[in-house]
């Protein structure tokens, strides 16, 4: 081949070393690290400037189960899955949580949890509740102790290493009920004494990922607003799905709930939006308000709008520790992680056709589930993979498949015999219908799962223009 000037080539840049057999490699471009599954099972990342060993876990996992992982670029988001979970992660203030992303919620308060908290922050949570007077508040004295002893370990590992520093996390496995009564009291207090330091949010932040780890806290959406749950930016952003200016330039359901407002109507008006923090209540907004402006002119005092340190928890915390699923309540275990047509959506399938799709646009949940023959010929024919029925009488899927094949090539060879043309839809005399397959499913025939198209309406193209002028 002639050298052009847009000539390229194939070279080596690089060698990191894992140590271990690796299973699979996954290049997360927005942390530009790479993420490896090794058969130990193992999650290893490292950075791809240097070659450092920024992390390592296994994602609580079990210990037998391969680890699958896969990164989705428009999402920034890391989908895990075991041989039972599904678990999906974004990246918090540049580093992934991966001591937990693979932990399913419990079904006891009586039941051990794990937590994980960047290192800076653990430090911020153990010395508030060091200073703080919790009298009557039971447990306190044992979450200090495993904080105290799990972050000297952690700063230990890490010393000298200032890459893997910043990626150090620390992970306390405590009963659920004895982290979220300190949580709880810690919160309380701190808001009554109106002290706004980190302790409050780091504390605030614990309590929300607890609430996604116990069945029927934290989850799902109903018409009445609980106001004690709106600190979360995921639950007041879940308020606004009746509100009624959809059209508007600024007041928008994100950035609403970004500014710290939920949604509550009432008989002063169907847009009534009120603060988390300070409570103030502001109704008939105009096309052209901004939320941010609005709360600020109208309650110049609130600790949020001032900027201080709050009980919010922003969705980019939510997203980056929230727990991850099960496949399904029986053992199939996971044999495929795949993506789909969309980024909002990664489907998981075993080796018998139980098939999960999943939507990750926001907090990770089932979209849709249902089962397909993976023996059925047909389905055969578009996979390429043939199984072996195990049942005695029933031919094999790779006879089934020559059988198929057989059919077609008959009926290949008879229509080159004919040179009759066929037009406009009919056929020629004395010929017969072509025989066609079918697909053994367990699903309906009237059944169809169809995922969401994304539209783009010229109205909302407008919007995001007029958003970044």
């Amino acid at each position: 081949m002639a050298a052009t000037e847009k000539q390229w080539y194939v070279g080596e840049d690089g060698c990191i070393s894992v140590g271990v057999s690796a299973s699979a490699v996954t290049y997360h471009s927005a942390l530009n690290s790479i993420i490896v599954s090794t058969k130990e099972p193992s999650v290893k990342i490292y950075d791809v400037a240097s070659g450092a060993l920024l992390q390592k876990s296994d994602l609580s996992a079990n210990t037998t189960d391969a680890i699958h992982a896969m990164y989705l670029p428009g999402k920034d988001k890391v989908v895990f899955a075991d041989d039972q979970s599904v678990g999906a992660r974004n990246d918090l203030r540049g580093m992934l949580l991966l001591d937990t992303a693979l932990q399913t919620p419990v079904s006891r308060s009586e039941d051990q949890v794990k937590v994980e908290i960047p290192l800076a922050e653990a430090g911020q949570f153990h010395k508030a509740l060091m200073n703080a007077e919790l009298p009557g508040i039971d447990h306190v004295d044992e979450v200090c102790k495993e904080l105290e002893k799990k972050i000297d370990a952690v700063q230990e590992a890490t010393k000298g290493h200032l890459k893997a520093a910043k990626w150090a996390t620390i992970c306390l496995k405590l009963p659920f009920s004895t982290l979220k009564t300190v949580c709880t009291g810690l919160v309380n207090e701190m808001k009554r004494l109106s002290m706004n330091n980190p302790g409050l949010s780091v504390a605030s932040s614990i309590g929300d990922r607890l609430n996604y780890l116990l069945p029927n806290n934290g989850e799902g959406w109903s018409n009445t607003v609980e106001r004690s749950m709106m600190y979360s930016e995921v639950a007041r952003q879940k308020t606004f799905r009746t509100w009624p200016h959809m059209n508007y330039k600024w007041a928008l359901p994100d950035p609403m709930s970004q500014a710290g407002f939920y949604h509550q109507p009432n008989s002063m008006g169907d847009d009534r939006a009120m603060c988390f923090t300070c409570n103030v209540c502001l109704v008939c907004w105009e096309p052209t308000d901004e939320p941010w402006s609005e709360h600020e002119r109208h309650s110049p005092t609130c600790p949020f709008v001032k900027g201080e340190y709050t009980q919010n928890v922003p969705l980019a915390v939510t997203y980056g520790s929230q727990p991850a699923k099960r496949h399904g309540e029986n053992e199939e275990k996971i044999e495929c992680l795949s993506t789909t047509a969309t980024e909002n959506f990664v489907a998981t399938s075993t080796l018998n056709g139980n098939i999960v799709v999943w939507s990750v646009d926001k907090i990770l949940k089932k979209y849709c589930q249902f089962n397909l023959d993976p023996s059925s010929p047909v389905i055969a024919l578009k996979t390429g993979v043939q199984i072996e029925r195990q049942s005695t009488g029933s031919p094999s899927v790779s006879e089934s498949v020559n059988g198929v094949n057989s059919v077609q090539d008959e009926t290949d060879a008879r229509l080159e015999e004919r040179p009759e043309k066929v037009e406009n839809g009919s056929s020629p005399e004395g010929s017969e219908e072509q025989p066609t397959a079918t697909t053994s499913s367990t699903v309906s025939p009237d059944t169809v799962y169809e995922l969401p198209q994304e539209k783009v309406d010229k109205s909302d193209v407008q919007k995001t223009r007029n958003r970044t002028m």
